[in-house]
């Protein structure tokens, strides 16, 4: 069976606004979404990566170099 491949996602389960973060060093922003971080590119205005994760994302971060 061919594996499944995450396209786009839609929403967010954010229950804070601190789950949102952009970086620092440069135009993209990350947000959870289930048990998926969406690294989206805000002057492309796509979304350019996904991180799975085995249970639910409450909150992303940037180390400080990005």
């Amino acid at each position: 069976m061919p594996k499944l491949l995450l396209d786009r996602v839609i929403g967010t389960t954010a229950s804070h606004t601190s789950s949102l973060r952009c970086s620092p060093c440069g135009p993209e922003c990350v947000y959870p979404a289930g048990a998926v971080a969406v690294l989206y590119n805000m002057k492309k205005n796509k979304q350019v990566t996904y991180f799975r994760c085995d249970k639910e994302i409450s909150s992303c971060a940037f180390s400080a170099d990005g």
